[in-house]
């Protein structure tokens, strides 16, 4: 069972890259893909064409797709990215769910309910003690989420995460495992992911450089492993990073 999640902001991942996840008798796949991004970030972060293009493969390739939405920035929280809609309109014919996370940082329960009601169009809401999730019926043409353009109507479910915390974060994978059809598994019981570890040595350093540089400025930066060792199971690495100028 194959999901891909689609992020409204540009990140560490410069290309597909699998997680595996197996659960009672479900093995689940999640695509880690770049996020959406429009041709001013593209030119921006001088991001190439494949950028974007890994994250239309991957959810040709799902069975389900996961919107994640960052519900902590009180200026984007109240709508999808017009490129994430479009998405979602082209590919309707795949179930999607919503991931609000970094509820944590999110103050009043009113803040959560109104941006449910924003993002799924009225169509979804939940209870103010969020125990019970309620779809609205949408019209047959679906005309009204059309015209406001700032959600989803058609969310088969939403959940509020804190990945930070790891709340809710067990809920999400009880639904995929829901979900889950019959079929062969792709990987072994004892893989967690396609990437080897020098790829995932590197992402981590990608990460820490998005975390504690400001603007563009990480973009610009190259990362490359120097030394690498796996050993009885203890691993050693150096990573350079190359910087494009002096300043």
């Amino acid at each position: 069972f194959k999901v891909c999640p689609v992020s409204q902001k540009v990140h560490t991942t410069q290309s597909n890259s699998q997680s595996i996840t197996n659960r009672q008798n479900s093995q689940i796949i999640v695509f880690d893909t770049p996020g959406i991004v429009d041709q001013t970030e593209m030119k921006k972060h001088k991001l190439s064409s494949s950028f974007v293009s890994s994250c239309r493969h991957s959810i040709q390739h799902a069975d389900v797709i996961g919107i994640l939405h960052d519900i902590s920035n009180r200026w984007t929280r109240s709508a999808l990215q017009p490129l994430i809609i479009n998405l979602l309109k082209e590919y309707k014919s795949k179930p999607s769910f919503l991931v609000l996370n970094k509820i944590d940082m999110v103050k009043g329960k009113r803040v959560l309910l109104d941006t449910i009601r924003s993002l799924t169009c009225k169509n979804i809401s939940l209870d103010p003690n969020f125990t019970k999730v309620t779809k609205q019926p949408i019209k047959p043409d679906g005309s009204e989420a059309v015209e406001k353009e700032a959600g989803w109507p058609y969310f088969k479910s939403i959940f509020l995460v804190s990945s930070l915390k790891g709340d809710g974060v067990e809920k999400v994978a009880d639904f995929l495992s829901s979900m889950s059809t019959e079929g062969a598994w792709q990987y072994r019981n004892n893989e967690l992911t396609d990437q080897e570890p020098e790829k995932l040595i590197e992402g981590f350093v990608r990460a820490r450089l998005l975390d504690y540089l400001p603007q563009e400025i990480p973009y610009n930066l190259k990362v490359e492993l120097e030394f690498f060792s796996n050993e009885n199971n203890k691993m050693f690495a150096s990573v350079l990073i190359v910087c494009p100028n002096e300043r």
